[in-house]
């Protein structure tokens, strides 16, 4: 037996003893990997109902039959590439890629007209609608696909999602009560009922509809990812990486089940693994928001600024008004030394909310350490000091980032009185100067060409001796504790401040608790 398939069947094994389902086989026996389909952008917030493959693995067969092909029945869902049908959906699904979802919806619908019990086109064509923002058409498609197909687990999700999605919630509602009316032994209604009460926040409904779906269909995907997030919901972190892996297993190419997994491996503080599975999702799907935003995040805090700020302006770009991920963005574009677009990211996140309180904690140690060419060093350490008091009165400042922002501000104050007194001892000495040339005695300290001695142990061109231990850059010297990076903090430091926002960076569960939060709204 190859190792993928005892991989499989032990870990069915394993999540059926987990979460209690029956290893009971339904009518229709368990069969193999799924036929790949298209999958669509997000429409609204139908994004996260849209799966990769759509064959129902109850029904698919253990080998898709060729040559003529009689109707499309659960003996034959798919059709052979060489018939028609065949060879009309093989041309929406490339145009799908392409972006051309015209082209798509009009090819899956030539495949439909030439087998009418083509579901999985009829879905695709739905798809292609969604994506192009004609959302009414798609809807329509859905329902068509639901005649065929009355129990087909995507179709009757996507279709909730999107009714929800434009106001139709009565109409949703109702979808999900004729359903398990209707279809009451089969997954794809116990899993439409799971996302209702996913909805509603009720997870222990959402863990007995899911433990319903899979008692129905062992090899329902979706409902192996509503019982993971159950698991993640209820802290089980290790028995959700389990089961999100398992369904990765079934179905590799379903963004959401590698996203799912990031998130979860996470809060296991595992970042290098978190980073790969958010790459997978992102690869997989461009439209995952979310998946962007954490491989940048991870990127960023192991040092690779540019792959990190691709990925955040990514992010950005899906997520436009959502002021955590323009934090992160603002970060990035930090780190890589494009300050001002750092500047303007900071001050839109506080915009879009005011209680963003560690915006001013950004903003002040952007001014602090960075390198404002127009920017007067004093009007600049004071802008950093009217940040760091915005952010000590907007709450209360607690442990490891107590003692770093006081250490900021003693940097910023020590750094503030040397250039004042700098500036003040270049105006007396220049007061001292009697010469009429213009220039100073070349045998006197100090020349009036409005440089000073070379032999001078202090320059008057705004930075100390690099001889001195304290350089009037607004920076400490490189040799002290505080570095010159950016605003992170010396990596020897036991609370490095790896430029995620966060209060303790380290804390790589922090993170997953924003995009939790996210959810929840």
């Amino acid at each position: 037996m190859p190792n993928k398939a005892i991989r499989y069947f032990l870990g069915l094994i394993c999540l059926a003893n987990a979460i209690g389902c029956s290893t009971t086989k339904s009518a229709t026996q368990p069969t193999v990997q799924r036929q790949e389909i298209a999958q669509a952008a997000p429409t609204n917030n139908v994004s996260e109902a849209i799966q990769d493959q759509g064959v129902d693995n109850e029904d698919a067969p253990q080998d898709v039959p060729t040559g003529d092909v009689g109707d499309v029945t659960d003996a034959n869902p798919i059709p052979p590439e060489e018939s028609v049908a065949g060879m009309h959906f093989a041309s929406g699904s490339q145009a799908f890629r392409k972006g051309d979802y015209a082209m798509a919806a009009a090819s899956f619908q030539s495949a439909v007209d030439s087998q009418p019990a083509f579901y999985i086109a009829q879905y695709n064509h739905a798809l292609a609608k969604l994506a192009s923002r004609d959302i009414d058409s798609g809807i329509q498609s859905l329902e068509r696909t639901l005649q065929i197909r009355p129990y087909h687990t995507h179709a009757l999700v996507l279709l909730y999602q999107t009714l929800k999605s434009q106001g139709r919630q009565s109409e949703a509602e109702q979808l999900v009560t004729k359903a398990l009316r209707d279809h009451s032994d089969r997954a794809g209604s116990h899993v439409l009922a799971a996302h209702q009460a996913l909805d509603r926040n009720d997870m222990r409904k959402v863990e007995q509809e899911s433990r319903s779906a899979i008692r129905f269909n062992e090899r329902e995907v979706e409902a192996m990812r509503l019982m993971g997030i159950v698991f993640y919901r209820k802290a089980q972190y290790e028995t959700a990486k389990f089961a999100f892996e398992n369904a990765i297993v079934l179905e590799p190419g379903n963004a959401l089940l590698h996203l799912e997994l990031s998130r979860t491996y996470l809060k296991l503080k595992d970042d290098e693994k978190a980073r790969q599975s958010a790459g997978r999702a992102r690869s997989l799907r461009s439209d995952l928001g979310d998946a962007h935003e954490i491989f940048g995040v991870l990127s960023l805090k192991r040092g690779d600024k540019e792959l990190a700020l691709n990925a955040l302006k990514s992010a950005e770009d899906l997520k436009p008004t959502n002021p955590q991920t323009i934090i992160h963005a603002a970060n990035a574009y930090r780190a890589n030394g494009k300050l001002n677009d750092a500047l303007e990211r900071y001050n839109k996140a506080l915009e879009l909310n005011s209680s963003l309180r560690q915006v001013y904690f950004n903003r002040g140690i952007l001014y602090l350490d960075g390198n404002f060419p127009d920017m007067d060093l004093i009007v600049r350490l004071d802008k950093a000091q009217s940040e760091f008091d915005l952010f000590k009165g907007s709450g209360e400042v607690e442990g490891d980032l107590k003692q770093r922002l006081t250490d900021y501000e003693s940097a910023l104050a020590k750094s503030r009185k040397r250039e004042v007194r700098k500036r003040e001892r270049a105006a007396s000495k220049a007061r001292e100067d009697d010469d009429d040339d213009g220039l100073g005695d070349p045998s006197e300290e100090d020349d009036d060409d409005g440089l000073e001695d070379p032999n001078d142990t202090d320059d008057e061109d705004g930075l100390e001796d690099p001889n001195e231990a304290d350089d009037d850059d607004g920076l400490e010297d490189p040799n002290d504790t505080g570095d010159d990076d950016g605003g992170l903090e010396d990596p020897n430091d036991a609370d490095a401040d790896n430029d995620d926002s966060l209060e303790d960076p380290n804390d790589t569960a922090a993170l997953a608790d924003e995009l939790d939060a996210l959810d929840e709204e």
